[in-house]
């Protein structure tokens, strides 16, 4: 085996110019592949962390069937104090992080007297706790200009998306006109208090924040709200485990139901899911387009060497000794340009997932369904830098296979005197 390494070795030094051409083949292979990937992965990841920390909680708990009415935003299906107290109290016990809130859709109106201008927009109004929010999200650290929420604010904190549609500065009085529990309409004139700006723009482009209180006062919710976002810590998806011993906690309490990430965003996973897949079917295509040309280029490499294939078998050498021969340099020139490519990958992606990409003048007023930040930034992943390497080393070796198996059938004597 050391005798054919050696040989395997010596043989692609012998061809230079073929071995650079399949050299070249596989590192823009690896290096485009890796580079899409690495993308892709950020795009994902990215969202997910965004949505995790403004958006949705890592374990969601509802009162039962509002996670199917969800997006209708139904007033009526909430928890009540009572439960609520039994929920707090085994959550204190076992020193879980949680954070109550009520959300329902809202109108905005602003109207500017100096500007002569009146501006409507719908909106989801999220009532929370100002101190037990932080617990769970980052929103309280998303404030751009003015102040966070406290308990017994008159007053509310909207996004920077919002403010821009609307031209809303701290301090304007704006309109809220949303339904009460019981379904009465109310209309609250309240005090833009702060403006978020947040990594996340579809939030900043959506929410509005009330103190739970004074939402509880306005719309007489008699202490109910309608879910309960609750943290791990990690932002990131729970793990199955954290996730079990929320709903151990919460097993005697009746009226709740208790969701993990995936489960409270079934439509956003299965978008999520179909894209990966649309991925890499483009991570596939790929590899059969640079599959075509590393494939083409051993192909010439073997027919090129049929004389030099009779004389080793003249001199003895076994078909089968000569097929491992060759897929030996196969695998050789797959194992460098694997590794250059994964390194040229790794040295092109490093500026972007370090620094990332400003996107803040692209992602103004754009929603992509993807919760991507202002400043986008790549991801190192095993996918993106061990299974795609080891991908093209793998068909780089089998694509010398078929046409050493051809060439080994011919007659010694007849490719001998072939010109």
């Amino acid at each position: 085996m050391l005798t054919i390494l050696k040989m395997a070795w010596r043989n692609i030094f012998r061809y230079r110019s073929r071995t650079t051409i399949t050299l070249v083949s596989i590192v823009v292979s690896v290096f485009i592949a890796i580079l899409v990937d690495a993308f892709l992965m950020g795009v994902f990841t990215q969202s997910e962390v965004n949505m995790l920390s403004y958006e949705c909680s890592e374990v969601v708990v509802y009162a039962d069937g509002y996670l199917e009415k969800k997006e209708l935003f139904p007033a009526d299906i909430v928890i009540e104090s009572d439960t609520r107290n039994q929920m707090e109290s085994a959550f204190r016990k076992e020193g879980i992080d949680y954070s109550p809130q009520y959300r329902t859709t809202a109108e905005l109106v602003f109207y500017d007297e100096d500007a002569d201008f009146e501006g409507t927009l719908n909106t989801i109004l999220l009532g929370v706790n100002p101190n037990m929010d932080s617990n769970v999200f980052l929103r309280k650290e998303g404030i751009e200009t003015g102040e966070w929420l406290e308990e017994g604010d008159d007053g509310i904190v909207v996004g920077a998306g919002i403010a821009g549609k609307l031209g809303l500065e701290v301090g304007d009085i704006l309109t809220v006109e949303c339904k009460g529990m019981s379904g009465f309409a109310q209309t609250m004139d309240v005090l833009v208090k702060g403006i978020m700006n947040t990594e996340n723009t579809t939030f900043n482009a959506s929410y509005v924040l009330m103190s739970l209180d004074q939402m509880d006062a306005y719309l007489e919710l008699d202490g109910a709200v309608n879910m309960y976002a609750i943290s791990d810590g990690k932002l990131s998806r729970a793990s199955d485990s954290f996730t079990e011993k929320v709903r151990r906690v919460l097993s005697g309490i009746e009226g709740i139901q208790v969701y993990d990430f995936e489960e409270d965003n079934a439509g956003y996973m299965a978008v999520l899911n179909g894209d990966k897949g649309g991925s890499y079917m483009v991570l596939v295509f790929l590899f059969i387009i640079a599959g075509a040309g590393i494939v083409n280029t051993m192909v010439m490499s073997v027919l090129e060497r049929r004389k030099e294939n009779a004389m080793l078998r003249a001199m003895g050498f076994k078909a089968r000794t000569i097929r491992i021969l060759f897929l030996t340099e196969g695998m050789i020139v797959g194992v460098i340009g694997s590794i250059l490519g994964t390194l040229l990958g790794a040295l092109v992606n490093y500026p972007f997932a370090r620094f990332g990409i400003d996107l803040s003048n692209l992602m103004d007023g754009v929603d992509m369904g993807y919760r991507i930040s202002f400043v986008f930034k790549s991801a190192w992943s095993s996918h993106s830098f061990v299974s795609i390497p080891i991908l093209a080393v793998i068909l780089s070796t089998l694509a010398s296979f078929i046409p050493v198996s051809r060439v080994n059938k011919g007659e010694i004597a007849a490719t001998l005197r072939k010109v």
